[in-house]
């Protein structure tokens, strides 16, 4: 049986995946501090007193961080929104955990207003809790 994993969404605004381009999907998992420190480090964005991003606090003694991309597009029309994150049971049942975590997402047009004309990657942060868990998309 498939059990559904609560997340809380990461606002994070402005991120290192605004930076870059990503060809395809992409989900990045991020279970202690130095990685997810690293990610924020790789950007080229500074704040409004010119210092580089930091991370956002998150309790990687309890809690860790997903973040995935659809890809990058030729502009800001897309939005993406999860939807939800079920464990996989394992086919052995060994896990009660599941040994995958899978993200359902909704990719949604923006249609209201001002239209980014510069390529952009969308992309959603959340916060779950800490787990070994393989993580995916939904196909």
């Amino acid at each position: 049986m498939n059990q559904a994993i609560p997340f809380q969404v990461l606002d994070v605004g402005y991120t290192p995946l605004a930076d870059r381009v990503e060809p395809t999907a992409r989900v990045f998992v991020f279970r202690d501090a130095d990685a997810w420190a690293r990610f924020w480090q790789s950007s080229t964005q500074v704040d409004l007193n010119f210092q580089p991003m930091t991370a956002p606090a998150v309790d990687f003694t309890t809690q860790m961080v997903i973040g995935f991309t659809t890809g990058s597009c030729p502009d800001g029309r897309l939005q993406l929104r999860i939807d939800g994150i079920e464990s996989v049971a394992s086919a052995s049942g060994k896990d009660a955990n599941g040994d995958r975590w899978r993200i359902h997402y909704t990719e949604k047009a923006f249609s209201n207003g001002f239209v980014n004309q510069k390529p952009t990657t969308p992309h959603v942060f959340v916060v779950t809790p800490l787990a070994a868990a393989e993580v995916e998309l939904a196909p």
